[in-house]
Order: structure tokens, then C-alpha cells, then sequence
């Protein structure tokens, strides 16, 4: 068995509410969920699974992850969106 990333970016999806996120070609898409992703497996220092075990071409991991690190790793890359509008608001309140 094997996990999809796109299982990931669903879950991180569904947390999240920004309309501009819909409007981005989906490649462009795929490469911030991408690097949300890959923050926040280095973030999950006690999961269970062996997150390193993927497969970056047919864009997976090799093993089967369960519910709960599924729902842990959606919302640490839904936390890597926060951090990004935060700094946005600081970033207009400091111009």
C-alpha cells in the first residue's frame, strides 16, 4: 500500500479558505503544497512511519500512513500557510 501526496494536500486543503489558492494553475499549486508538505514531515518528529520513505516521481510515499498522521501532517502544512499570511499582514503594517 502506498499514500498519495495528494491525499496530504486534500487534507491541508480542507482547512484552509482561500479563494486564491483556487485560482492558481494547478502546477504552481502542486509546488506550494509540495513545499508545505515537505516543512511539515520536518516538523513531525514522532511519527510513527518513516516519512522519508517516498517516492518523489510517482509522487507517494511507500508505505500505507494511518488517519492520524495524515491529519497531523494536514495541519502542520495548514500552520506553513498561516505562517505565510502572517508575515504577509506584518510585512503591510510594517510599509
Amino acid at each position: 500500500m502506498a499514500t498519495s501526496f495528494n491525499t496530504l494536500y486534500e487534507k491541508c486543503l480542507s482547512k484552509i479558505e482561500d479563494p486564491t489558492l483556487a485560482m492558481l494553475p494547478e502546477e504552481d499549486l502542486e509546488s506550494i503544497l509540495h513545499s508545505w508538505m515537505l516543512s511539515a514531515i520536518a516538523k513531525h518528529r514522532k511519527c510513527i512511519s518513516d516519512l522519508s520513505d517516498r517516492d518523489e516521481e510517482l509522487k507517494q510515499f511507500n508505505i500505507d500512513l494511518i488517519d492520524l498522521e495524515i491529519e497531523i501532517l494536514g495541519i502542520l502544512m495548514a500552520r506553513e500557510w498561516v505562517s505565510g499570511q502572517l508575515l504577509s499582514v506584518t510585512n503591510t503594517l510594517q510599509v
